[in-house]
């Protein structure tokens, strides 16, 4: 008998632990679980088969889906909020509210925990017709701060900007219908306002294609605890930080390459460059599934390999985890590497005597203008703009989309203190000579004096060393190459210093700022200097002719001067 009640003891302790066990696991309080914990799915494809070899991912680790369309992942919870799908080449990405829905955020909608397991049900499109031919609009760095405007306080304002953006995109794309169109945008998408993701969200709302989201160093929460709280408000609109998807035959990679100090105080604000360790294992995990001979478009929000100044932020002791990723993605057939950050437009090649032969750097300027006033140009007298690559199998073609309105409340506005090769109607359309203003629209020039000297300068927005030489031809006679600007205290744009010299001496609160600087004031020399500037000396007290260059894909583009 005693024996029977023991039996029975131990019953009831065994029954009472699993049903705790199991009402701990299944959160029936209503409480998420933390720390490791199933993730279990299945993916389909929209003829209701399942998918198998896809990759799967929760942003710390990635699986592969199996024959029967299924993948497992066990996922720490204290870190892990999304898991998303790879997806995969020839299929579309869904699309809500113009973001590219790719993740399923755990606890949310259909991602709920049952029976201590989340279990997740994933439905792939696919394209109809040559999915290996695309094109992709990608910017960087509209940074709204405020729904104001004016001068007085027109620093980093003004949604009328982002407004004059959306337009430009949806009608620039809405030419485009042979082929899938991807949007990318490069993080600073609002300026440590929180309450204007709202706003970005409406602005991509209006696009009729998917576009892909970076987080910048303002997109944080400054009043954050520490670098992955400060990405709250990004994650809550925009999902994962670091995530890829293939399309066409192109791998792409979107990668948080800032490490926020935050210490709730909302006064330290600075950052370091490079991946945390969670980051660089993900990386790792992500192309262990990538063929070394997939060509790869990495993006980030600040350039993660050679800068304008000349120096290598790959090979940088400060960078973390700089050289390794520099390595593991020099193994790969040929990497893009797009970002922002830096405000200005710089395109390099390192070449096959480099040690990244197969690396090409796309950086790109401020796609709202000149980061402290928003003017139509960027500090490197790159105008407001985006880039356009244009993709056929692994040939890649890219140019520079000029924005062409100016809708805001400098709308028919033409003071004399602003510089303008550009005029704009009274609809807010821009002109150049005549002409809309359109993607023809790559380089500016500069008549002699224009500088305090004897030569003619031009401005090659997008110029890199694949490009032919920048010539003028004077209508005297003759040709002369123009040769690339090395004189320090000459690397700037003649444009931006009219409109900055306007706004320093004008408005207060930039003329108060120490951080509002065009020049060094203990060398003299331009702390943007401009790495695309070219010049010619000229004889001549009068003159005019024409400044003509050929990109590297053979179209020429020209303009006129005269003095």
């Amino acid at each position: 008998m005693k024996r029977f009640y023991w039996i029975l003891i131990f019953a009831m302790i065994a029954s009472c632990v699993v049903s705790c066990t199991k009402e701990s696991a299944s959160g029936s309080d209503n409480k998420e679980p933390m720390g490791e914990i199933t993730v279990r799915g299945i993916i389909y494809d929209n003829s209701g088969s399942t998918m198998s070899g896809v990759v799967v991912s929760d942003g710390y680790k990635c699986v592969k889906t199996g024959g029967d369309g299924r993948f497992e992942i066990d996922s720490d919870l204290s870190k892990v909020k999304f898991v998303y799908v790879v997806l995969p080449s020839g299929y579309k990405v869904p699309v809500e509210g113009g973001k590219a829905q790719y993740y399923k955020r755990l606890g949310e909608g259909d991602a709920q925990l049952i029976n201590g397991v989340y279990q997740l049900r994933f439905t792939l499109e696919k394209i109809q017709g040559n999915a290996d031919r695309f094109t992709m609009i990608v910017a960087g760095d509209p940074q709204p701060r405020a729904r104001t405007a004016g001068y007085d306080n027109f620093a980093y304002h003004s949604l009328d900007c982002c407004d004059d953006m959306w337009r430009d995109m949806k009608e620039y794309t809405s030419t485009i219908t042979d082929r899938p169109v991807y949007g990318m945008m490069l993080g600073d998408l609002v300026h440590e306002n929180m309450n204007l993701y709202a706003d970005y969200l409406a602005g991509i709302a209006q696009l009729d294609y998917p576009t892909y989201s970076v987080i910048g160093n303002h997109d944080n929460n400054t009043k954050a605890a520490d670098d992955d709280a400060g990405a709250e408000y990004f994650e809550q609109n925009l999902g994962p930080r670091n995530y890829s998807f293939n399309v066409g035959k192109f791998h792409v990679i979107v990668l948080d390459n800032l490490i926020m100090k935050l210490d709730g105080s909302n006064q330290l604000k600075s950052y370091d460059q490079g991946l945390t360790d969670d980051i660089w294992e993900w990386l790792q995990s992500d192309l262990k599934y990538v063929d070394r001979s997939t060509p790869l478009i990495v993006c980030a929000h600040s350039p993660m390999f050679m800068l304008a100044s000349g120096s290598d932020r790959s090979q940088s002791s400060t960078t973390k985890h700089g050289a390794d990723y520099a390595l593991l993605l020099s193994k790969y057939k040929k990497v893009y590497t797009l970002a922002g950050h830096v405000h200005n437009s710089f395109n390099y090649i390192y070449g096959e005597s480099a040690q990244f032969p197969n690396v090409e750097v796309h950086t790109l300027s401020r796609v709202t203008g000149a980061l402290w006033i928003n003017e139509w140009l960027c500090d490197d007298g790159t105008p407001r703009g985006y880039m356009v690559f244009d993709i056929d199998g692994e040939d890649v073609e890219w140019k520079f989309k000029p924005i062409a309105y100016q809708t805001g409340s400098a709308a028919g506005e033409t003071p004399e203190y602003k510089y303008r090769d550009i005029t704009f109607n009274e609809e807010g359309v821009g002109y150049v000579g005549g002409k809309r203003l359109d993607e023809s629209y790559q380089l500016r020039a500069y008549p002699r004096g224009a500088y305090g000297d004897n030569y003619v300068y031009a401005n090659v927005f997008m110029y890199d060393d694949n490009w032919g030489q920048v010539k003028f031809t004077s209508s005297k006679g003759g040709t002369t190459v123009m040769t690339k600007v090395t004189e320090a205290g000459k690397k700037y744009d003649a444009a931006y210093k009219e409109v900055f010299d306007f706004y320093k001496a004008n408005v207060p609160t930039l003329n108060a700022s120490s951080d509002f600087l065009m020049f060094d004031e203990k060398t003299g020399n331009p702390v943007n200097p401009v790495p695309h500037l070219f010049r010619c000396h000229s004889a001549e007290e009068s003159d005019s002719g024409t400044v003509t260059v050929t990109d590297r894909f053979g179209n020429e583009y020209s303009t006129t001067v005269s003095w």
